[in-house]
């Protein structure tokens, strides 16, 4: 099964964010931080639970990045885990330029392949 949002809900376009959505984090947004780190945690928890879904991270960022609690359930019933469990090493267990380049996929949206993780 595909994670999509639910029916009838569509996620907001890129750039947009729901009020209140950027977690509290400090003035001035931080949209890419906060989407790279997504991206990275992303990456370490579909190489160590479905290593096909990376190659889906692009996408699910794209997708998510607005809306990481409902993100969170899905994995949790998926995986019986969420990204709370993933434990990024200090000695890049997931290589930086592989994050930025997930993240920068998303923003750049198209490009990923059918098909999905879950």
């Amino acid at each position: 099964a595909f994670l999509t949002p639910p029916l009838g809900v569509a996620p907001p376009p890129l750039g947009v964010q729901p009020p209140g959505a950027n977690g509290g984090g400090g003035p001035g947004g931080g949209e890419e931080e906060r989407l790279n780190d997504l991206a990275a945690k992303l990456i370490a928890f579909y190489q160590e639970r479905n290593p096909a879904g990376v190659a889906h991270v692009a996408r699910v960022v794209r997708d998510f990045g607005h809306n990481v609690g409902g993100l969170n359930e899905l994995l949790r019933g998926k995986y019986g885990a969420d990204l709370g469990t993933v434990c990024l090493s200090t000695s890049s267990e997931v290589p930086a330029p592989a994050a930025a380049a997930a993240a920068a996929a998303a923003a750049g949206g198209g490009g990923a392949p059918r098909g999905g993780p879950f």
